[in-house]
């Protein structure tokens, strides 16, 4: 039981670990786990492909390798977005994309320049990302601290020698 614990918790500290540094060292950037970026989806704009709840999984990329069709992530004020390009065109010498939500009507107002694409989506986490809203919450805090602890103490319990 110690080890399967042990096997989930290393690389979730591993991966947390490496998250928090990136995020310390590019305070203006989005952190990621070596090009990797989790996103947790809020709205229903994509519908059906990505649903509200979904965790999804952007991997940075090179502006240049997007195409119509592709899916990418991208900053417009501050806020992540995930959206379908549309388009792609160049204006003095700086390339944009026009993206569009798959459930909206039209292609979204704003163009985004290729310097604030985060990446390319890769797949999709059905629901977990309700999972992550919950354990942020103060009731999911209490319970992922709660479990562990508690596992402890009845491994601990059943481990003792009566001898």
């Amino acid at each position: 039981m110690i080890s399967i614990i042990v096997l989930i918790i290393i690389p979730t500290i591993f991966v947390s670990s490496v998250i928090l540094i990136d995020a310390f060292l590019h305070p203006d950037e989005v952190p990621s786990f070596f090009g990797w970026k989790p996103f947790i989806v809020l709205s229903d704009s994509m519908t059906p492909t990505i649903q509200v709840g979904d965790l999804i999984l952007v991997n940075e990329c090179d502006y240049k390798s997007v195409k119509k069709g592709d899916i990418i992530a991208f900053q417009d004020d501050h806020i992540i977005i995930t959206h379908r390009v549309t388009g792609i065109y160049n204006k003095k010498g700086k390339t944009y994309f026009v993206t569009k939500g798959d459930n909206n009507e039209g292609d979204d107002g704003n163009k985004v320049l290729y310097k604030k694409l985060e990446g390319k989506y890769v797949r999709r986490y059905k629901g977990i990302g309700n999972v992550m809203i919950f354990m942020q919450s103060t009731k999911g805090i209490i319970i992922c601290l709660s479990i562990p602890i508690l596992l402890f103490f009845i491994l601990d319990f059943f481990s003792r020698d009566d001898s």
